[in-house]
C-alpha cells in the first residue's frame, strides 16, 4: 500500500513538471477580429432602491434631530440653574456671603428636585444631603465642605470667599454632570 501511495505522488509530480516545462502556444499570426464590448450600463437614480435609500437617510436625519431637540429640552433646567448660579452676587459683606451660600444651596436643591423628584430629595439635609450630591456625580466632594456649610447656615458664621467660590465651581460641575 505504501508503494502505491509513493507511485501516485510520483506520477502527480511528473505530470505537474511536464505542464510547467511545456511552452505556451502563442497565436500571433491569426487575426481575431475586433473586440466586441457591451454597451455601457446607464446610471440613474430612477430605480426603486434609490428611493428606499433616500427615505431611510431622511428618516435617520429626522430621528437624530428629534432626539437632539428632546435632549436639549430635557436639559433646560440645567442651563437655567447655571444661569442663576452665575448671577449670585460677588459681595464681601458678611450678610451677603451668607445669602450667597444659601442661594447656592437652594439652586442645588431645585435642580435635584427636577432631576430626582421631590420624594427622594425633600427630606435630605446636612451630611445625607451632601452625600446624596456626591453619589449623583463623579468628583464632586461636597462632604469636604460640610463644616463650612453648617457653620454658615446654623452658626451664622462668615464663609471664606475662596471656599465659597470653590463651592460655586463644584456646584456648577455637579449641575452639568449629574446623572
Amino acid at each position: 500500500m505504501i508503494v502505491t501511495i509513493i507511485e501516485f505522488f510520483a506520477n502527480i509530480s511528473a505530470v505537474s513538471t511536464s505542464l510547467i516545462q511545456e511552452p505556451a502556444v502563442v497565436v500571433a499570426d491569426q487575426d481575431l477580429g475586433p473586440i466586441w464590448e457591451p454597451d455601457p450600463v446607464k446610471f440613474s437614480f430612477e430605480t426603486p432602491a434609490w428611493y428606499v435609500v433616500g427615505i431611510l437617510i431622511f428618516l435617520t436625519c429626522c430621528y437624530l434631530i428629534l432626539r437632539r431637540i428632546i435632549h436639549y429640552r430635557q436639559n433646560a433646567y440645567r442651563r437655567e440653574a447655571i444661569k442663576e448660579l452665575t448671577q449670585i452676587n460677588q459681595s464681601n459683606s458678611n450678610n451677603e456671603l451668607h445669602l450667597q451660600l444659601s442661594e447656592l444651596l437652594v439652586i442645588l436643591k431645585m435642580v435635584a428636585f427636577k432631576a430626582y423628584g421631590r420624594k427622594n430629595v425633600a427630606t435630605l439635609y446636612g451630611k445625607p444631603w451632601l452625600l446624596f450630591l456626591e453619589s449623583k456625580a463623579k468628583n464632586t466632594p461636597f462632604s469636604n465642605y460640610e463644616a463650612i456649610i453648617s457653620r454658615t447656615i446654623y452658626e451664622n458664621a462668615r464663609p471664606d470667599i475662596k471656599e465659597l467660590d470653590e463651592l460655586k465651581r463644584l456646584s456648577k460641575k455637579w449641575i452639568q454632570t449629574h446623572a
